[in-house]
């Protein structure tokens, strides 16, 4: 009966996407398993190293201002960059080449020695 309430309440705001009840789910939802972040550099640091736009911050004007500031601020940029490549490192990431990259390679090489 809950559900149907909720389903009458948002049909009557004309919400056809995501909208106060999604946010409300994905909120106590994400409680309810026990995850502070998405991203998997913020979850091996536990801490917010990347930013996550999720949920409630998911909006336009907040994603323009972060990706503008990305663009005209070298010095932003290269210390998100590496704050970022600090914590890939605990995963054998060095000299540019990704964690993702050294296992497609040895993927391939074995592939290949086949």
């Amino acid at each position: 009966e809950k559900e149907m309430c909720a389903l009458t309440d948002a049909a009557l705001d004309f919400w056809l996407t995501t909208g106060r009840f999604a946010e409300e789910f994905e909120r106590e939802f994400a409680a309810w398993i026990g995850v502070k972040f998405a991203n998997l550099v913020n979850i091996m640091a536990n801490q917010e190293v990347v930013k996550e736009y999720l949920l409630e911050n998911c909006r336009p004007t907040l994603l323009a201002a972060e990706i503008e500031r990305l663009l005209e601020n070298q010095a932003y940029r290269d210390a998100e960059v590496n704050k970022a490549f600090d914590v890939l490192k605990t995963l054998g990431a060095q000299d540019g080449e990704t964690p993702s990259d050294k296992a497609a390679d040895i993927v391939l090489s074995t592939a290949l020695k086949k």
